[in-house]
């Protein structure tokens, strides 16, 4: 029985009529961007975005990087059938990734492992198709964000099947062959305000990071298992 994605078309509306969905979509971006130059450089050789949806962070990071081949899937075909921009995407699930072992450099993991059921697999197909030394780069929502936007409306309803903290993260990735070398919680304010990156720096500068409403997680492949 084929699986049905969590988001279908209104989402991709939203993420291109929504100002707010729109600027979280760019600030994820963004700290993935950041994150890939950092541990990886500009010049990437496999690049794979699991749970891809629209595929408009992979678009914005092939016009940025210089990646030789990059790939996404997704289990959502409304959303794998909107992307304009001739790259190779696919119909997949991230608990059984039709790749062979260590084939990407990079892969990217946004706002996907909320919505997976076993988490714990995911990361371990991630380390498969994982070439040794290539980087991990998770974005997740703060779980404690999660729990206030649900009682005061912000959020209408739960649509994740977990939520986790970055240590939670952490603990997955190390005990599946990963170290992780850099953590951060990012966009202190869901929708766009003024100096937004300046607030940001100073609230972790300060540790005030449980206002955060988004986490990043980077894990580097040391082992395979």
């Amino acid at each position: 029985m084929q699986k049905k994605g969590v988001y279908d078309l209104d989402y991709y509306q939203k993420r291109k009529s929504n100002k707010s969905f729109a600027y979280r979509l760019k600030r994820r971006t963004d700290e993935v961007l950041n994150s890939i130059l950092k541990f990886k450089g500009k010049n990437i050789e496999r690049l794979l975005d699991a749970g891809t949806a629209d595929g408009m962070m992979l678009d914005e990071i092939n016009s940025k990087l210089k990646i030789s081949h990059s790939v996404g899937f997704d289990i959502s075909k409304e959303l794998l059938e909107v992307n304009k921009k001739n790259q190779p995407i696919l119909y997949a699930d991230a608990l059984n990734q039709p790749f062979l072992d260590e084939s990407f450099d990079v892969i990217i993991a946004s706002a996907l492992i909320e919505h997976v059921p076993d988490v714990k697999k995911t990361i371990k197909e991630f380390n498969r198709t994982l070439c040794k030394g290539g980087v991990c780069i998770i974005t997740t929502p703060n779980p404690i964000f999660e729990k206030i936007g649900l009682k005061i409306g912000y959020l209408k309803k739960k649509n994740h099947v977990n939520t986790f903290s970055i240590l939670e993260v952490k603990k997955i990735l190390e005990s599946c062959g990963f170290e992780v070398v850099k953590t951060k919680k990012f966009l202190s304010s869901p929708v766009k305000i003024p100096f937004a990156n300046q607030i940001d720096d100073i609230l972790n500068k300060f540790g005030i990071t449980f206002l955060m409403t988004n986490q990043l997680i980077v894990g580097r492949k040391v082992r395979s298992i």
